[in-house]
């Protein structure tokens, strides 16, 4: 374990921060109806804070679809957006008061596209057939989502999707709490961060992040050639060395951030 307050005052006096978060559990409390997340009102200024510094590169690096991300996270215009654990890139944009995810059109081959529509029946031939399960459709993946359902039919739908489309040739498994992404590109939030790390150059890389899927980003961090800083969100088993109870407290680690920033930039001017 290392200390929490010097690796943020470390990462604060860096050149090139990327400030790299996940939304759902870590900006936002999770929510039975995915579309009803937001940000804890608490952040919204630290985050606004953060994406105006000079040296920080703020990024939402999250399982959603890039327009759903767009419009539940509250992050200031021009805000990085990487979505669908990597198969998607681009920017919030606000136009009319309006928020909006703004990319280049994602192109599947043919073969990716035909594999795309066969497990999508797939799973909604198994949200059909179990209670409280739905499917969730993104560019390059169809999601089933279970936490709604009672856990015996939770459990029967996770098993009908590992005995079904799972199994497709070329399909990319991505299981996170109370969900399961079959997408048909091989992406996921390590390989996204050291792309990021790449295109920025950065001299510093934070991840913070609740789910299954973020492993990959701590994995990605844990092996990069620069200091990094990972915070893993709630409970369960993690590679992160830094913990936080939950998104409240991950906002107080954000705050820190900021006013480390700001301590410094006042201190060096």
């Amino acid at each position: 374990m290392t200390d929490l307050a010097a690796d943020l005052a470390q990462a604060a006096a860096t050149d090139r921060l990327l400030l790299a978060l996940d939304f759902d559990g870590s900006l936002a409390p999770i929510v039975p109806v995915p579309e009803d997340a937001r940000m804890l009102p608490e952040l919204i200024g630290t985050i606004a804070d953060l994406s105006a510094s000079p040296s920080v590169t703020l990024v939402l690096v999250s399982g959603r679809a890039g327009d759903s991300l767009a419009h539940c996270a509250e992050a200031p215009s021009g805000t990085r957006v990487v979505g669908s654990h990597g198969a998607q890139w681009g920017t919030i944009e606000t136009e009319g008061g309006e928020r909006h995810f703004v990319s280049s059109p994602l192109h599947l081959s043919e073969t990716e596209s035909q594999l795309l529509a066969d497990l999508t029946r797939q799973l909604e031939d198994i949200a059909a057939r179990h209670e409280g399960v739905h499917v969730e459709y993104k560019p390059a993946a169809s999601v089933l989502h279970t936490r709604r359902a009672d856990s015996d039919v939770a459990a029967a739908a996770e098993a009908a999707l590992d005995a079904g489309p799972a199994t497709l040739p070329g399909v990319n498994v991505l299981r996170g709490k109370a969900v399961t992404e079959l997408s048909v590109l091989h992406t996921n939030k390590g390989e996204a961060l050291k792309r990021l790390i790449d295109e920025l150059d950065a001299t510093y890389a934070i991840y913070a992040g609740d789910d299954v899927t973020d492993e990959f980003a701590f994995a990605a961090l844990a092996a990069a050639d620069i200091p990094t800083m990972t915070i893993k969100v709630g409970e369960g088993a993690s590679l992160a060395p830094h913990r936080v109870a939950g998104p409240t407290e991950l906002a107080e680690v954000l705050r820190d951030l900021a006013q480390h920033i700001l301590g410094h930039v006042s201190q060096t001017s």
